[in-house]
């Protein structure tokens, strides 16, 4: 039987061109490949994984978000961390995306320091043809997760513990998300962390396994695999992780079922970009550009996540009044200046109004960089705006 017509392949001049070998490919299409956005959030030992094959391949542009630093324990499993880099206080986000860029002039890499639970702005994953979670806590993927939903934008989570390793595709509204896959006892123990998530220094002990180099080379190969079906429209199996045995070298499947009422399933809809920042405007600058586009009067930023107004001494019993407010109390910060207990019973805010916190900037107001943000107005309805000013590129 003869097989079917195929379209020609182009062949490549190996010895001049730096992507030659990939041109032998049926479904490489090299323009995509460069003029894409991924973001990789995590730059430890499965983000350095991930970051590697990217730019290899060619990838055009790549933000790296990780808010750690670079330890000696990096070094074993990190292929792009130097000894030099423990105790200089370098960003893991910033050495590894010096690094890559040394392997791939082509690459544009972009560093982001910041904690994926409320200090990334949404813009990065809205711009973005592709997330790849490389995380070791459900906290962060569950935020990330919300990210991707209300971005509507594919992401790629891989997970990693000794030999073994898993990897899914979530897809907003096809398939389950990472919060439907989620059992009992996994909620018994985000709720447990959950409750001091407003402590900086408590918020990401969860979940933390023993991972090796080589697992993270398997598993961070298979996400950027599934980064690539994706750009180039082949199929992905959204809502299904894969789960790698290494002890035995077998691999089996889970297919979750997406759950009609999980909350993590809402979309913002259209964006209107506003020509902001969030370092220089303040809230009054926003709802005043956000008025053209609402029905009523703008009054009130409402927040993904809940701003701390206020806590108390459980030991003088005094109030602790925090203006403006903030959504992470750093280590130190959370004790009473008089008795030094733990404070405790936060306040909590889900929007801010102009009234009360007009004359801040938005930064100031925990709005990370690059944000999209919802402006409520005095009738109820709201609006997601781009703070278009922060673009990095």
């Amino acid at each position: 039987m003869r097989s079917p017509p195929q379209d020609a392949i182009r062949l490549a001049d190996a010895a001049r061109e730096r992507y030659a070998v990939y041109a032998y490919s049926r479904y490489w299409q090299r323009e995509t490949i460069a003029g894409a956005t991924a973001v990789v959030v995590g730059a430890g030992a499965l983000g350095n994984e991930v970051v590697k094959n990217l730019v290899l391949l060619g990838w055009g542009r790549i933000a790296v978000v990780d808010f750690d630093r670079v330890e000696a324990a990096n070094l074993t499993r990190s292929v792009f961390f130097r000894p030099s880099d423990v105790g200089s206080g370098i960003p893991k986000a910033v050495a590894l995306a010096v690094r890559a860029g040394e392997l791939n002039p082509d690459a544009r890499i972009r560093p982001v320091c910041a904690d994926v639970n409320g200090g990334l702005g949404l813009g990065w994953l809205c711009q973005a043809d592709v997330v790849l979670g490389c995380l070791d806590n459900r906290l962060a993927r569950l935020a990330i997760n919300a990210m991707a939903q209300r971005a509507q934008t594919p992401w790629v989570d891989g997970a990693i513990a000794e030999l073994d390793g898993s990897v899914a595709v979530y897809l907003p509204g096809q398939g389950a998300c990472y919060r439907c896959t989620l059992g009992r006892a996994d909620w018994q123990q985000i709720s447990h962390r959950r409750s001091c998530a407003w402590k900086e220094h408590q918020a990401w002990q969860l979940g933390k396994v023993a991972t090796t180099p080589t697992i993270a080379s398997v598993i961070g190969a298979m996400q950027v695999q599934e980064a690539l079906k994706l750009l180039h429209g082949l199929p992905v199996q959204p809502g299904t992780k894969l789960h790698f045995l290494g002890a035995v070298n077998e691999a089996d499947r889970t297919v979750y079922a997406r759950r009609p009422d999980c909350v993590a399933h809402e979309a913002w809809g259209d964006v209107v970009e506003l020509p902001l920042g969030s370092a220089h405007a303040t809230l009054h600058d926003l709802l005043s550009a956000a008025a053209p586009h609402l029905p009523g009067t703008p009054a009130e930023l409402c927040l993904t996540r809940d701003a701390i107004a206020a806590l108390t001494c459980p030991g003088c019993g005094r109030r602790i009044s925090l203006r403006p407010p903030r959504r992470v109390l750093a280590a130190g910060a959370d004790r009473c200046p008089d008795c030094r207990l733990e404070l405790q019973s936060p306040e909590l805010l889900p929007v801010l109004a102009a009234s009360d916190y007009g004359a801040f900037t938005l930064r100031e107001l925990g709005v990370p960089l690059w944000d999209v943000v919802q402006v409520a107005d005095d009738a109820g309805n709201t609006r997601a705006f781009e703070l278009a000013g922060d673009r990095p590129w």
